[in-house]
Formats: structure tokens, C-alpha cells, sequence
């Protein structure tokens, strides 16, 4: 993660910037928007989150399902389909999988799934963009995003738990149980 701005960019910024010019609205120089993106979204993105991070469970777990709802709303859109038009888990994890190439796929057996990931690494967009540092407690929130997708289809609650994660335990994947009828 970038800690230095370039020198060209800042120098560009510092010419552009007046915010005594600014009103409300009014769009930031191009100079100034790069170099707010590239200096200060990282450093509010890592400040946000070390901030997440400390929360107790159950207040980072509010923010996780906030989070996780925006999250499914995008990668359904990225899917190209809603899975709460869908009724049947066993079709939807096999468009799923299909969107996707494969890389999330299920099996079902009775009322449980294993759901897994493959993956090389983290794939927190996030941390894939170098904003934040890969943390474990960003599996729980991944495990949201499952869980209302899964939630979407069955319309009824159902629990997801994280069996391997390459934050957690090293695996070299991502997986979960997700059990339809939670007890």
C-alpha cells in the first residue's frame, strides 16, 4: 500500500486546490480527485476499518450486514441474475456457479451445503485493491454475503459457518457450511 504520493501529482494538486472556491456540488480538478484517491481514500479505507476491527462482535457484526448487503447487491448485478427470483437452491447454485466459472461452487447434501471459493488469496475488493491489510474478521462479513444470497433464494433464514479460509487457516480456498434449516 502506497504510504508516498508522487511528487508530480501532489505539486499538481496543491496548484488546483482552493477550497475557498468550492461550493457544494461544484466538481474537484482532476488533479485534486486523483490525489485524494490515491492519498487519503486509502488512509480513510485503513482507518475505517482498523475502526470495524475493534468494534465488539455483535456492533461489527451490524456493520458486516450492512456491508454484506451492499456487497450481494453488486455481485448479483456482476452474476447477471437476483437470486431472490429465484425458488429452487439447487438451480440457483448451479447458475452461480456458472456466472462465475466455476470458482464458487456447491454440493448439497440434505438441508447442508458445502460452498467453497477457490481463490489465490484474499479476494476482499478492498484488499485485492490494496486499501486495506487482509484480516481474518473480514471472513465474518463474507459469510453475511453467503448468507443473504442463500436467504434471497430459500426466503426463509438460514446459517452459514466458515470451515477454511486462507485467512484463517491457510486453506487454499474458501469454504462454508450452510445449513437451510437452522436449529
Amino acid at each position: 500500500m502506497t504510504e508516498e504520493i508522487n511528487p508530480e501529482l501532489k505539486k499538481a494538486a496543491q496548484e488546483k486546490f482552493e477550497p475557498t472556491k468550492l461550493t457544494t456540488g461544484e466538481d474537484l480538478p482532476p488533479e485534486v480527485r486523483q490525489a485524494m484517491m490515491e492519498f487519503m481514500v486509502p488512509a480513510i479505507a485503513r482507518g475505517v476499518w482498523e475502526g470495524i476491527y475493534a468494534l465488539p462482535d455483535e456492533a461489527r457484526d451490524i456493520v458486516f450486514q450492512a456491508v454484506s448487503k451492499r456487497c450481494c447487491d453488486q455481485i448479483c448485478k456482476f452474476a447477471g441474475f437476483d437470486p431472490a427470483e429465484m425458488n429452487d437452491v439447487d438451480e440457483f447454485m448451479v447458475e452461480w456457479e456458472k456466472a462465475f466459472g466455476g470458482m464458487m461452487r456447491g454440493k448439497r447434501e440434505g438441508d447442508t451445503i458445502y460452498w467453497e471459493f477457490a481463490s489465490n488469496g484474499c479476494t476482499e475488493p478492498l484488499v485485492l485493491l490494496g486499501l486495506i491489510e487482509p484480516n481474518p474478521k473480514l471472513c465474518e462479513c463474507s459469510c453475511h454475503m453467503i448468507k443473504r444470497r442463500f436467504e434471497m433464494v430459500t426466503k426463509s433464514p438460514v446459517h452459514v459457518e466458515l470451515a477454511d479460509s486462507v485467512l484463517t487457516t491457510g486453506a487454499d480456498k474458501c469454504s462454508y457450511l450452510i445449513h437451510l434449516n437452522p436449529k
